[in-house]
């Protein structure tokens, strides 16, 4: 017997410390946290480090990997579908986690701009903007007020990419980002030149944001800004300045070896405005040189088709129109094209539609025939059921109702005998404390308080319990078809009852050979600091969290009075509680009183009448 309650607790302390490893998933978690960290400043590693992750198990993790994939795989420009930032935004939009769920509303915004889908990608920045304002992360706040200027910019709407691009510069000034601001006064030059045009508005922010590129010496953002502030002074007609400003930014680019064909297309049209011919007709040609695509190609071409023209060389000038003819021709063909795949798509798709549309309605029409054909059947089977059941109804009904009172006062008669049961042991624990306690008046005359309740409580249980007995007696012969279900019901009842006994019997078995505790229990010594964790973390294993739950009902207990509570558990006497907490058993009575005042408080479902042991006890 003792070898098989031994097995029984090795196997509950096993169990119970298995159930408390979870080392993998802080190895997870702390994965994750690398890669959040590291988004920004290495998007790269932070993708090869969540793509060799495997998938979290738990939800919260599962949905944080999810979207932080999403993320990596937009900064590092992979094309992707929204399924990965979807499962972690079906998460996070029924969460308490803004930040995060700004995040997925972003990056969803960005994968349909991708796919050309505007409106709705409009409509996603404008969620994630409302979530962002319920977040302290600048950093989210700028990148979806710089997407939204872009948008609003390239559709020309000027009052709403001035505001989105004000909201990313100030932004961008809070985390002190220096490409981040340069960005935003960009932005918001761009915006200033449209019509109706600011041009010394946005004159001051591309200086603006050429003086930080060139404190940062970034030449090649420096250049870019230059050839556009040189592009603004030549819509201004001041081409003079525009001049001195491109050949700066030309010179810039050419030191960053990055020159792009529209900074020549520029330079060769200022020239050209100012009447330097040749100059324009060479940077034209080095645009033409320098450059696939064929809507600069054809601005370079019909320049120099004018240019020709006005210097009456006419064989040139008929091959620079045939080859501004020609791009014209290929832009044409080539939005066309496109306008004929979009329309071959819409086509396509509502095929598909009309199709499935169709495919529907004969499946609905095969499901309403099958409908209509059950719905009879089950009409004539319901009719004949229910003649069939009108006869056996009251038969039933008497037998249910008898039966369900035999039920009722056989489970009130065990409930009624455990409880008399448990009242015998708690008596005899009374007992046992009144003994030891004979100085301690206020705890000896509660004590017997409760016993003598106690013994009136099994009096009148026991009184119950003959007069459910006679009552199960007086059930009728009717109900002998029932023998098996009343059978059954008294193997479950007895069983319940011989498990109560032997979690009780268990529980002293776990504490007697528990060596902390035992120790506690019969040495009676003074209990220090440090012994106090240990004692409790074995109380909590042994008795289902019993310090834990009980934290949860009454979070403002004391740590004496939790002490307190973890000694009364052991069923200790007075004397030997005062002993173990190194104070006078007069005040250990005090400290009681005071448990019992916090708990009556805190927890409204203890009963104040009751004793303090008792509550514990079966807490």
């Amino acid at each position: 017997m003792i070898q098989k309650y031994a097995l029984y607790l090795f196997i509950y302390i096993g169990c119970t410390l298995a159930a408390c490893s979870h080392p993998s998933n802080e190895g997870v978690e702390a994965k994750l946290t690398q890669a959040e960290n590291m988004m920004y400043a290495a998007p790269d590693s932070a993708l090869q480090l969540l793509e060799n992750l495997q998938p979290p198990k738990g939800k919260e993790q599962r949905a944080t990997w999810a979207l932080l994939l999403a993320q990596a795989r937009y900064k590092n420009y992979i094309k992707q579908t929204d399924s990965l930032v979807n499962t972690a935004y079906d998460f996070f939009k029924d969460a308490d986690n803004p930040a995060f769920k700004a995040l997925a509303l972003y990056i969803k915004g960005g994968i349909k701009y991708e796919e050309g889908a505007i409106e709705e990608a409009q409509n996603l920045y404008l969620k994630a903007k409302d979530e962002s304002d319920r977040t302290q992360d600048t950093q989210i706040k700028y990148l979806i007020n710089i997407n939204l200027g872009n948008m609003y910019a390239f559709r020309s709407l000027k009052e709403q990419a001035l505001a989105a691009y004000n909201d990313a510069y100030h932004y961008a000034t809070m985390l002190q980002n220096t490409d981040y601001t340069t960005s935003a006064l960009i932005g918001l030059a761009r915006t200033y030149s449209i019509e109706p045009a600011d041009y010394s508005k946005a004159i001051s922010s591309y200086k603006e944001a050429a003086l930080l590129a060139e404190k940062t010496s970034n030449n090649l953002k420096k250049g870019s800004i230059i050839g556009e502030l040189a592009h603004i002074y030549g819509e201004m007609r001041d081409f003079k300045t525009a001049l001195g400003f491109a050949k700066e930014g030309l010179k810039l680019q050419e030191e960053s070896h990055t020159i792009s064909s529209n900074d020549y297309l520029n330079l060769g049209i200022i020239y050209k405005e100012m009447d330097e011919m040749d100059s324009a007709y060479h940077y034209l040609q080095k645009t033409v040189a320098a450059t696939n695509n064929i809507r600069v190609k054809g601005d370079a071409y019909r320049h120099m088709y004018e240019i020709n023209k006005q210097k009456k060389f006419y064989s040139q000038a008929l091959y620079c129109c045939e080859q501004y003819l020609m791009c014209v021709d290929s832009i044409l063909n080539k939005d066309k094209r496109h306008e004929l795949a979009e329309m071959q798509a819409k086509y396509d798709q509502q095929k598909i539609i009309i199709e499935r549309n169709e495919l529907q309605l004969k499946e609905e029409r095969i499901t309403r025939n099958y409908l209509f054909i059950c719905i009879i059947i089950a009409l004539i089977a319901g009719f004949i059921i229910g003649i069939y059941q009108r006869v056996l109804v009251k038969k039933e009904r008497l037998l249910k109702k008898q039966e369900d009172a035999m039920q009722q006062a056989k489970l009130r008669i065990n409930e009624n005998e455990i409880i008399i049961e448990r009242n015998k042991l708690k008596i005899a624990e009374l007992d046992l404390q009144i003994k030891t306690s004979n100085e301690i008046k206020e705890l000896l005359e509660e004590q017997r308080r409760a016993q003598k309740k106690m013994q009136q409580q099994n009096q009148s249980l026991t009184e119950e319990n003959i007069l459910l007995q006679r009552k199960i007696e007086q059930y009728s012969l009717a109900n002998e078809t029932h023998s098996e279900t009343l059978q059954e019901l008294n193997k479950l009842m007895m069983r319940n009852k011989n498990l109560h006994e032997r979690e009780r019997f268990l529980s002293e078995c776990l504490v007697k050979t528990n060596p902390i505790l035992n120790k506690v229990k019969t040495k009676h010594t003074y209990i220090e600091d440090i012994q106090w964790k240990q004692l409790i973390e074995e109380l909590n294993l042994i008795f289902d969290n019993y310090i834990e739950r009980l934290l949860k009902l009454a979070p403002s207990i004391s740590e004496r009075e939790l002490h307190l509570s973890c000694l009364i558990k052991l069923k200790m006497s007075n004397i030997d509680m005062a002993d173990a907490l190194g104070i006078s058993p007069s005040s250990v009575a005090k400290l009681k009183q005071r448990l019992k005042d916090r708990l009556s408080t805190e927890i409204p479902s203890f009963d104040k009448n009751m004793m303090l042991d008792m509550w514990l006890w079966d807490f």
